[in-house]
């Protein structure tokens, strides 16, 4: 069980919505349905290394895109993370 470093108090498996922007850009990236521990205090939310691997990747083409050349408006980007699909049984 882990515990919120803030609260102190045990965190619940759950999911979130986090908005994702990088220094020098204009856009903001925001992804739903992140499966994460969440404090049900301070609502701090806490991804295992397998979502935040994936998140870093659904987000890489955003932001590489804003380093090329050119001025574009300032998109508005909404990603669902992809739920994982239960494995059948054999």
């Amino acid at each position: 069980m882990s515990r919120c470093v803030h609260c102190r108090v045990a965190t619940r498996f759950g999911y979130t919505t986090d908005t994702y922007t990088r220094n020098g850009t204009d856009i903001a990236v925001t992804v739903t349905g992140i499966p994460a521990d969440i404090c049900p205090s301070c609502h701090e939310s806490y991804l295992d290394m397998d979502a935040a691997t994936e998140i870093e990747a659904l987000l890489a083409p955003f932001f590489d895109a804003a380093a090329a050349p050119g001025r574009l408006p300032r998109p508005n980007v909404r990603v669902d993370f992809p739920v994982p699909t239960p494995a059948k049984a054999a």
